[in-house]
C-alpha cells in the first residue's frame, strides 16, 4: 500500500527541516502494518471504519 502524497510532503517537510536545524537525533515513528487484516479487537482503531471489502486484503 502506497502511502498518500499529502502524508509523504508532511514527512518529507519534518525530515527536512530537523536536517536544516542541523540536528543529529529527533523523534521520528513510522508505523508499518503489512496486512489491513486484523480481528479489530483494539480499543480506538479507526479500522473498523473501513469497508469489508478494504479490511479483507
Amino acid at each position: 500500500m502506497v502511502m498518500p502524497l499529502r502524508q509523504s510532503v508532511k514527512v518529507a517537510t519534518y525530515l527536512a527541516e530537523q536536517k536544516l536545524r542541523r540536528r543529529d537525533k529527533f523523534p521520528l515513528i513510522v508505523e508499518l502494518e503489512p496486512l489491513f487484516a486484523c480481528n479489530l479487537a483494539c480499543e480506538g482503531c479507526g479500522k473498523i471504519q473501513h469497508p469489508a471489502g478494504v479490511l479483507k486484503q
